[in-house]
């Protein structure tokens, strides 16, 4: 049972190392191992870019937040309008009904 375990863990860990692989090219992680200045670019690219999707997934989140509020607003726009006009069509036609 163990040594599936490990079997499953190593074999996920493989896959990881050759996404990476195929996601920055074998020359790049090459000159990671031979250049730590470069390791460290590469740690801070990564930084970058996650830190980015932080910020496109808070504006996200925020746009849709800002196009609910306008549809609620638009909504209470429509229906406050409607209001209006029933409430000025009873106004001039006392006793006649409004459509």
């Amino acid at each position: 049972m163990l040594v599936r375990k490990l079997q499953r863990h190593v074999n996920g860990l493989e896959k990881k190392l050759k996404d990476i692989e195929n996601l920055i090219g074998l020359q790049v992680i090459n000159l990671c191992k031979s250049e730590e200045r470069m390791t460290d670019a590469v740690k801070a690219l990564v930084n970058v870019f996650e830190e980015l999707d932080k910020h496109s997934e808070h504006n996200a989140q925020a746009s849709f937040l800002l196009f609910i509020k306008l549809q609620q607003n638009t909504l209470k726009s429509e229906i406050l309008s409607v209001d209006i006009e029933v409430f000025h069509c009873h106004s001039r036609n006392n006793s006649k009904s409004c459509s």
